[in-house]
């Protein structure tokens, strides 16, 4: 049978292709100072508006948009995938140096605090939930692709807290 050959070829095969598509190349093009310039600006627009729109007032918790024309709204609302996002922000921003350590984890810990606080189903968070209430968006359902970026999230979050030695942090990610 050629199909059963075919497969019986790429099983023999596959360990050399998972070395092949696996193994570190030489050579990597690093960005140039113009990308080098344009990715820490977008860096500072993003954190900009993460410091700016995750306040006490919204339980420290991200907007899921602000509409800046034609006039502002700001969208009181949140998804797991957004806070994953305004987690790993804060780190970052501490890491490009456009904020400080101290401010970068006590934002990240007030947005740990509240996310034990929000309401669950079955242990699992809502996909959408008020940002000034805290309860869950109607109809309430949950949302494996943002609970998956979350997680992922949290994953990346736990060990850049233990990396810079915020172990309280890095076991409340985890």
């Amino acid at each position: 049978d050629p199909i059963l050959s075919a497969l019986c070829v790429l099983w023999l095969l596959a360990p050399f292709l998972g070395w092949a598509v696996s193994r570190e190349r030489s050579g990597r093009a690093r960005p140039g100072e113009e990308e080098r310039v344009f990715l820490l600006h977008t860096a500072g627009d993003i954190w900009r508006y993460f410091q700016r729109l995750v306040t006490e007032e919204r339980h420290w918790l991200p907007p899921d948009n602000l509409q800046e024309t034609p006039e502002e709204e700001i969208a009181e609302r949140t998804s797991p995938t957004n806070i994953g996002l305004a987690l790993l922000s804060a780190v970052a921003a501490w890491d490009l140096g456009l904020t400080d350590r101290g401010s970068a984890f006590a934002l990240v810990a007030h947005m740990l605090d509240t996310l034990e606080t929000l309401p669950r189903f079955r242990g699992h968070l809502y996909n959408w939930y008020d940002i000034r209430s805290l309860a869950p968006l109607e109809p309430p359902y949950v949302s494996t692709v943002d609970s998956g970026n979350l997680l992922a999230c949290l994953i990346t979050l736990a060990g850049a807290a233990e990396e810079a030695g915020e172990p309280v942090l890095a076991e409340k990610a985890r």
